[in-house]
């Protein structure tokens, strides 16, 4: 697939990047694109890793929480309908 630039500015980008590099322009374009997209899966990754870190750290936090009722979910549950 042939790539059309019609924006004067990153052609202009491109051909400066080509030749600060010494890269073809196919070769710059490739290249930076191959580095923007690994930055943004990177991105990506460490907002997972975030996430998931918040939520370990909420489960340690509920597991270090005193136990308010130590009767089993069922005699809750029968007391509240009436049954305990």
């Amino acid at each position: 697939m042939a790539i059309n630039l019609k924006n004067l500015d990153v052609e202009r980008a491109l051909q400066e990047l080509s030749r600060e590099t010494g890269e073809s322009l196919t070769t710059a374009a490739g290249v930076a694109f191959r580095e923007r997209l690994e930055r943004i899966r990177a991105g990506k990754r460490g907002e997972r890793k975030r996430s998931l870190q918040a939520l370990l750290d909420l489960v340690a936090e509920a597991r270090a929480a005193p136990t308010v009722d130590a009767r089993s979910t069922k005699a809750i549950t029968d007391e509240l309908w009436g049954e305990g």
